[in-house]
């Protein structure tokens, strides 16, 4: 399902202010360099003024030199605001890799 939310899109191509914490987060939180982030599929649902979208993204970089891809499945929070959407809340679980998978 494709959606919009205060005007972005949410299926990997645009300007994501959750995606952008997501990204943040790799940097800080585990030293890594990401050079993608995308969003395999999401589905969006809307309470009111409130929506929730649950999907997966891949994010390609390096750690330490080497190349590497990550899969996580996440959970984001949007609220309309004085008639816009802001993202207010986002969380991410790794994927682990399937055994033999690069």
């Amino acid at each position: 399902m494709e959606s919009r939310l205060g005007g972005q899109r949410r299926k990997g191509s645009g300007h994501d202010p959750c995606k952008h914490v997501c990204i943040h987060r790799y940097r800080r939180q585990r030293l890594l360099q990401p050079s993608q982030a995308v969003t395999e599929q999401s589905n969006v649902q809307v309470y009111g003024n409130a929506a929730v979208v649950v999907g997966t993204f891949r994010v390609k970089g390096t750690e330490k030199g080497k190349p590497y891809v990550h899969r996580e499945r996440f959970v984001d929070t949007w609220i309309k605001i004085n008639g816009t959407w802001q993202c207010v809340a986002t969380t991410g679980t790794l994927i682990a890799a399937k055994p033999g998978a690069n």
